[in-house]
């Protein structure tokens, strides 16, 4: 019974419509995920700034309990509800999120046509920054990795080249890939303190530098005066800001393949297998993904 504007309780949520003109009806297991789990999740879709007024929405912390309804969140809930009609890729849209770190990462940076990245890091979150590079029209995208198949998964959606820095020196590569002249901007992910060395000396005077990988103990020692003689521009990612529906309407565009990210798909049942599995056999799983329920639909 909630009207576009008002604010509204849990309660009240539970007990009518939000006045949205459109709505996602999800079938679910409540012996595996309760009612409140699940409009919490929903909503944070709709909204990441659900229970986090304060001008921060990374969506990991259910603080106040109240749920907001405007006319920004019924656009993105009208988004939803296109993947859900199978616009994009039906029962991918879980994925929007790590989409969205990715995104911010690329606008942090200032992404446009014209330049040439290089993304540190062929993981989940690389792919994701790799894609929402090209989205966002940068010329030339190039992956770094060790792992093989995470790089030929990075071709696969659509990033220009790739490097093996197991197999060759990946600053080399993009001098040479660059004439020389080093590239526009790097987003790193992966979080080590040898892949953001390469990253200050791949690049040219005046770039760019995303940070997004933590490193294992918070610390790095860096090249700070090859940062300085280059002055060089460092920003960081913790997740994202306002980003969810930029990300929406590139996957409900067909932009972005999110189903094609995913490599290894588990059942609800099988989650410690699941989990096991990823850690264990990363060179061969780039995203698992756990099926919750069997049914998702309109």
């Amino acid at each position: 019974n909630g009207k576009i504007g008002e604010r509204m309780s849990y309660e009240q949520v539970c007990a009518g419509g939000t006045g949205y003109k459109e709505t996602v009806r999800v079938v679910y297991d409540p012996k595996r995920v309760s009612l409140e789990t699940l409009l919490f999740a929903f909503f944070k879709i709709i909204d990441p700034g659900v229970g986090n007024r304060q001008g921060n929405d990374v969506g990991t912390q259910y603080q106040t309990g109240i749920f907001y309804a405007d006319a920004a969140s019924e656009a993105v809930v009208r988004r939803v509800a296109a993947i859900e009609k199978g616009r994009a890729e039906d029962g991918f849209h879980v994925l929007i999120e790590p989409l969205a770190v990715g995104f911010h990462a690329a606008n942090q940076v200032g992404a446009h046509a014209g330049q040439t990245a290089v993304v540190m890091g062929a993981g989940c979150i690389g792919l994701m920054s790799m894609m929402a590079l090209k989205s966002e029209g940068v010329s030339h995208v190039y992956v770094v990795d060790i792992m093989q198949a995470r790089l030929d998964k990075a071709l696969e959606l659509g990033a220009d080249g790739v490097i093996n820095g197991k197999e060759q020196n990946a600053v080399q590569a993009v001098l040479d890939l660059t004439d020389g002249f080093g590239c526009d901007l790097v987003i790193e992910t992966a979080g080590t303190e040898f892949t953001t060395r390469q990253a200050i000396e791949m690049v040219h005077k005046g770039a760019t530098i995303v940070l997004v990988g933590y490193s294992k103990s918070g610390e790095m020692t860096l090249p700070v005066s090859l940062a300085l003689d280059k002055e060089l521009t460092f920003k960081t990612v913790f997740r994202y800001r306002h980003i969810y529906p930029m990300a929406i309407d590139a996957v409900a565009s067909g932009k972005i393949n999110l189903k094609g990210v995913v490599t290894n798909i588990f059942d609800f049942d099988d989650i410690q297998n699941a989990m096991d599995k990823s850690i264990a056999d990363k060179a061969n799983i780039v995203k698992a993904v756990v099926k919750i329920a069997d049914e998702t639909r309109l």
